[in-house]
């Protein structure tokens, strides 16, 4: 399926909550619970589809012309293109809070005109979309995520226009609801997923998901639960991967989990074990999960969170994005191009990061540190290394003029291929709001790395300048 007809298909998807919003009605005392995702412990509402008294339907837009300059739109150390781009696009979000549909997505799409014609006209789209259908309350519920975003063909190339493609990931299933007590209950999920990407084709895959979860409430703000995870994957051309073979497999996860929401402080841990077998080829893996996330508001204004992980996992779990998770901020020159190394291949992940956030009246900040390492079972070749950090300013010249300052960092070690990477972002951002709906914006951003592979070394100024209409 082309990857513009798998974009639409979700976001029709995101949408579907529309039909049954009519008779839907916000109900302040429903406890009926909502579907988990696969890495989920918790039987209660999903973040970012509360009720928060205001309409149980909402969907805000906005529609932008964008005009870009890039002084090296291919990242060529040898061979820069200078090119202009007119880039319009649709941002929206959607939310659907009832009694049986709980819907809420964040979507983007673009359409990239080459202007001096180097490249291929193209459409870029970005969707995280997750809805839950009450079928019969309190004890049966139907979930469908649909997660769609534009990555690099090869994460070891530049993202020149010919290096990306459009990735997809939809899972759908029921999800049985237990209650043995009041404070003891249990669910079961199975899901059906489907990843796909336009061009590597390899990554291609049917999978099926089936959970159970003992859920233990301690008090009103903290339980524990025990999880019993096991999924089948089929890759479907899993032969066409260059020089390598990756099977098919079966994994297991059996863990704890503890999560606390308290007032000004959030803890969220689990604690357990992995396996996977394959079918061939590869010796079969295990190892412990353990993750962990602490978040502070430790004034009004103020915010503090800092998070570890350990665990397998792979890049269609990394390409599936939570829509609560997702900003509602459009101070972007375009669609981002993610850092996923499209592959069927399973990797060990250890990372920890941090994230502070400051916002007043006028001033804000956000900094958010990282250091990550990435070791593959089937193919060292992309094992890495490295930290990053990322920074956000913002200050409010006028009631409607904005200034801002963006800025990333990360120092990336490819230990198999004793490569380094040293890629750098930085520049400033100016908003001017002129009515309530109609605004510009301004982007000046410098990109630059440095690599130890011949070749990969560029940089690149942009500019951007956008005219927006905001519902």
């Amino acid at each position: 399926m082309p990857a513009p007809i798998r974009l639409t298909r979700g976001i029709a998807l995101a949408l579907m909550g529309v039909t049954g919003a009519a008779g839907a009605q916000v109900d302040s005392s429903a406890t009926t619970p909502v579907v988990l995702s696969s890495d989920e412990a918790t039987i209660s509402p999903a973040s970012g589809m509360a009720n928060t008294g205001g309409p149980a339907t909402q969907l805000n837009y906005a529609v932008e012309l964008g005009v870009e300059h890039s002084s090296n739109i291919n990242q060529s150390q040898y061979d820069p293109i200078d090119q202009d781009l007119l880039i319009p696009r649709m941002y929206f979000t959607f939310d659907q809070i009832g009694s049986t549909v709980q819907a809420h997505a964040v979507g983007q799409v673009e359409y990239r005109d080459y202007l001096q014609g180097d490249f291929g006209n193209e459409f870029r789209g970005q969707l995280a979309a997750a809805l839950n259908w009450v079928v019969a309350p309190q004890w049966l519920t139907f979930a469908v995520t649909e997660n769609s975003s534009v990555e690099p063909v090869d994460s070891l190339a530049n993202n020149a226009p010919t290096n990306v493609q459009q990735t997809n990931v939809f899972a759908a299933g029921p999800s049985l609801l237990l209650h043995f007590s009041d404070a003891l209950r249990g669910q079961v999920d199975l899901r059906y997923i489907n990843t796909t990407a336009s061009k590597t084709k390899y990554f291609d895959s049917q999978r099926g998901m089936g959970a159970f979860r003992l859920v233990r409430a301690l008090n009103a703000t903290d339980q524990i639960s025990l999880n019993a995870e096991t999924e089948h994957v089929d890759f479907q051309q899993a032969n066409q991967i260059p020089g390598q073979f990756t099977p098919d497999y079966d994994s297991y996860n059996l863990y704890g989990r503890y999560q606390s929401k308290l007032a000004h402080v959030q803890i969220d841990a689990s604690l357990g074990w992995s396996r996977y077998d394959f079918g061939q080829g590869i010796p079969d893996q295990s190892g412990s999960l353990a993750q962990a996330r602490i978040n502070w508001n430790f004034t009004p204004q103020s915010a503090f969170g800092i998070g570890v992980a350990r665990q397998f996992t792979d890049a269609s779990a990394q390409l599936m994005v939570d829509p609560a998770q997702i900003g509602t901020s459009i101070d972007t020159t375009s669609i981002t191009i993610g850092n996923a190394v499209v592959s069927p291949q399973i990797y060990l992940e250890k990372r920890i990061d941090a994230n502070y956030d400051y916002r007043d009246a006028r001033f804000g900040i956000n900094l958010a540190p990282f250091y990550q390492r990435l070791n593959y079972v089937g193919d060292p070749i992309y094992n890495q290394e490295g930290p990053g950090l990322t920074l956000n300013l913002q200050y409010q010249l006028t009631p409607l003029l904005t200034a801002g300052f963006a800025a990333g960092a990360e120092r990336l070690r490819y230990t198999a291929l004793d490569r380094s990477d040293d890629s750098y972002s930085y520049g400033p951002v100016m908003t001017d709001q002129l009515t309530p709906h109609w605004s510009w914006r301004l982007n000046l951003t410098h990109n630059r790395r440095n690599s130890t592979a011949p070749g990969l070394s560029y940089t690149e100024n942009l500019v951007f300048f956008v005219l927006s209409y905001k519902r």
